[in-house]
């Protein structure tokens, strides 16, 4: 019986595991430590350095579509889809005090979707009452394709934002900066745009050198003249008013110097009318006095061609000596006057009215012989008169 038991204690001790001491490494791999990275006890092995980086998730990319997304403690780079589409969305961060302190956290636009019209809005997280990006509760915003933030965490309540965005090419006439009213990347925004932020979009104000700021004086009332207040004083907006003595006013080029009224340009009434002793007749107006030719013209009997001519566009020549004048600005009526000449060192002629046809806009004539025949002289000449 006493050597039985003997036997079942060895047997026993061949059986149940003896705890080994851990293994004792005199070589490694390249690049590789003695790790255990399961998740119980075991012997130690060799784990590569590429290994344990996945294990402690120092490096990892998550691809977010075109949706709103709530980042966690274990993300590291967070990345637009650059196989989807793209619209507006806001992602919010981790809690500051859920992430490890100092370790950075990415956030890009890989997609190269984001726009001014569609950014990305990173927001703290809402669940975290006293967290901050950048000692603000304001969001910061990506809205430049290829934009990209780097966060860091105090490892308590704030959140370190810095933007990736680079200056590189820009369009001209515009300057790269931020107008979005909020922490946000860069942008090239036109000139226009940047002076509106800083000064404002009242239409009417101007722009002046303060004491220390460019800034913008607000428009006055109407009639108020701008008044300056010499050098180390902003301009200002005043009311005319005290007295003097007028030496010279220029009136249509001439100088006057006593009292009196300046004349005003005469109007076409006041030249049809042809009345007024003080209105001063302009060269737009001059033709239309009663006394003006409103039309006149010079051309070619055989043929109707113009030499020279004002207010006949054409001169249609229907069979010898018979000829229509075509006015380019119409009389008014029927009553006007026209008188004619002709030219011809081989006879003799007069210019005839046609005893109808004429409208405000034709007029028809012949030129006859002596011997009242139709003929076409070297030259016609005719000048009309009347109201238009």
């Amino acid at each position: 019986m006493k050597k039985f038991s003997i036997l079942l204690a060895a047997v026993a001790l061949i059986i149940s595991p003896i705890e080994a001491p851990a293994q004792q490494y005199q070589t490694l791999p390249p690049n590789s430590l003695v790790a255990n990275s399961s998740s119980q006890t075991n012997p130690s092995h060799a784990l590569s350095f590429s290994e344990l980086e996945k294990i402690l998730n120092l490096y990892s990319l998550t691809k977010v579509g075109s949706t709103d997304y709530t980042m966690g403690n274990k993300d590291r780079v967070v990345a637009t889809d650059s196989q989807g589409s793209w619209d507006i969305h806001t992602w919010t961060l981790p809690r500051a005090v859920d992430f490890n302190p100092g370790q950075p956290l990415y956030v890009v636009d890989l997609g190269s979707k984001i726009t001014g019209a569609k950014p990305l809005t990173i927001a703290r997280n809402p669940t975290a009452g006293d967290d901050r990006i950048n000692g603000s509760i304001s969001p910061v915003v990506i809205n430049v394709a290829n934009g990209a933030f780097v966060f860091i965490s105090d490892g308590y309540s704030n959140w370190f934002a810095q933007s990736l965005v680079s200056a590189s090419f820009a369009p001209d006439g515009t300057i790269r900066s931020n107008i979005s009213g909020i922490t946000s990347t860069l942008d090239d925004n036109p000139i226009s745009a940047v002076l509106d932020k800083l000064l404002g979009t009242t239409q009417g104000s101007v722009v002046y050198r303060g004491a220390s700021s460019w800034s913008a004086l607000s428009p006055g009332t109407l009639g108020q003249l701008l008044s300056s207040g010499g050098a180390g004083s902003n301009p200002s907006w005043i009311t005319a008013s005290g007295t003097g003595t007028v030496t010279s006013v220029t009136c249509f080029g001439s100088a006057i110097t006593a009292i009196g009224t300046c004349a005003t340009a005469a109007t076409k009434s006041d030249q049809q009318t042809a009345t007024s002793t003080t209105a001063v007749v302009t060269p737009s107006q001059q033709q239309s006095h009663p006394s003006a030719a409103k039309a006149w013209v010079r051309f070619t009997g055989a043929s109707g061609a113009i030499s020279q001519a004002y207010n006949v566009g054409s001169v249609t020549r229907s069979s010898a000596g018979s000829y229509t004048l075509n006015f380019s600005t119409a009389f008014a009526n029927t009553t006007y006057t026209c008188v004619g000449n002709i030219e011809d060192s081989g006879s003799n002629g007069i210019i005839k009215g046609a005893s109808s046809g004429r409208s405000g806009s034709a007029n028809p004539i012949f030129a006859v012989n002596l011997a009242g025949t139709s003929y076409d002289p070297a030259t016609v000449e005719v000048a009309c008169f009347g109201t238009q």
